[in-house]
C-alpha cells in the first residue's frame, strides 16, 4: 500500500489524480489535496497491507509468526493502468541476505514506483520505500520512504521500538525528528503487504470487518477493512482464485461508490496482490501482476 505499500503500486494512481488537480487549483487547494493524499494514499496501500488479528507482546519476548508464504531473492512487479494508458510501474523486492537491526535478524524489502510513457512528462513520479522487517515477528524495525512528485519531495526514517510501543520519525531533508507513542506491533505500508501474506483467509466471513493500526508520518491510522469472499480473476498468466477485501474510505471528492477500491489476493501459498482496482470521479485506475521471480511456491494459474 505510502505504492502502496501496492502495492504502493495505487501510490502512483493516486498521486496522477493529485498531481491533476494540483495543476487545476494551484497553492492553498495543492496543500489541502497533499493532506489528504497522505491520508488517503495509506488506506489504500494498506489495503493490501492490513491485518486482521493484533498479537500484544508479553514481556521481552518476540512474536513468532510462521512464514510459509515468501522467501529472500523474491521480486514482484505491478504495471498501473489508467483508462486504456499505461500509466506507471511499481517493484518489490526482497534482498537475499539477511540484516541486523536492533539485534534481530530482519528482512530488507526495497519498494519502488515511478510513472511511464507520456503520462511522466506531465505526472514525473519516481518514490521510493524500505522496510527491515523482523523475520520472526514481522513487524517493519526501521522504515524509509523517498518520494519525489513533481515539486513535492519527502525523505523521512522512521525507528521503531517495539517494546517500547513508540516510533522516532525524522525528516531527513528538513532535519526534525518527532518520538511518537505505538501500538503493539505498529506496521508501516511495506512490513504490513509482507504480514498479511502470512494470514489464514480461510478462516474470515464474508462481510466481516477487520482493523489494524498503521503509521504513516507521525500519525497513527485505524484502517478498516472489509473481507469480501473469494472471486477467480483473469491475468495474463491465466485465472487465478483470489480473496477479495475492501478498504473503508472516507467519502472525499476523488473517489466514487460504495467500495470504490477493492484488492484480488491469490487464494494460493504465495498470497499476493494480483490486482487492485480504484474508481475515481474522473476515472478508473487498475493495477495488475505484471511479472514475478523466485516465488516460494507455484501459482495455481488455470490456463
Amino acid at each position: 500500500m505510502e505504492s502502496y505499500v501496492l502495492i504502493t503500486e495505487l501510490n502512483l494512481a493516486l498521486i496522477l489524480q493529485i498531481s491533476k488537480m494540483r495543476n487545476e487549483n494551484q497553492t492553498k487547494k495543492s496543500q489541502n489535496l497533499n493532506k489528504m493524499k497522505n491520508k488517503l494514499l495509506f488506506g489504500l496501500a494498506l489495503a493490501i497491507s492490513f491485518a486482521f488479528t493484533t498479537v500484544v507482546p508479553t514481556g521481552d519476548i518476540y512474536r513468532n509468526i510462521p512464514n510459509k508464504f515468501f522467501k529472500r531473492g523474491e521480486h514482484i512487479e505491478y504495471l498501473v493502468h489508467y483508462g486504456m494508458v499505461n500509466a506507471g510501474i511499481g517493484t518489490v523486492d526482497v534482498d537475499n541476505k539477511l540484516y541486523s537491526i536492533n539485534g534481530r535478524p530482519c528482512y530488507k524489502v526495497d519498494v519502488a514506483g515511478k510513472s511511464i510513457g507520456g503520462l511522466a512528462m506531465v505526472a514525473n513520479i519516481d518514490d521510493f520505500w524500505r522496510a527491515y522487517i523482523d523475520t520472526a515477528s514481522l513487524a517493519p524495525h526501521r522504515s524509509y520512504r523517498n518520494l519525489k512528485e513533481n515539486s513535492y519531495t519527502k525523505e523521512e526514517s522512521t525507528y521503531m521500538n517495539i517494546f517500547g510501543k513508540t516510533a522516532r520519525v525524522k525528516d531527513d531533508k528538513d532535519k526534525t525528528e518527532k518520538t511518537i507513542n505505538t501500538p503493539s506491533y505498529v506496521l508501516d505500508i511495506v512490513g504490513g503487504f509482507y504480514y498479511l501474506r502470512t494470514l489464514d483467509y480461510a478462516k474470515m466471513v464474508k462481510g466481516q470487518f477487520f482493523v489494524m493500526d498503521c503509521i504513516l508520518d507521525t500519525d497513527i491510522h485505524a484502517l478498516k477493512v472489509e473481507f469480501l469472499g473469494t472471486e477467480d480473476i483473469k491475468t495474463k498468466f491465466g485465472t487465478i482464485k483470489c480473496y477479495v477485501m475492501s478498504p473503508i474510505v472516507p467519502k472525499n471528492q476523488l473517489f466514487k461508490g460504495e467500495r470504490p477500491v477493492k484488492v484480488w489476493i491469490s487464494a494460493d501459498n504465495n498470497r499476493i496482490p494480483m490486482r487492485v482496482q480504484a474508481e475515481f470521479v474522473v476515472g478508473a485506475v487498475k493495477v495488475d501482476l505484471k511479472d514475478f521471480k523466485n516465488m516460494r511456491h507455484n501459482f495455481n494459474f488455470i490456463k
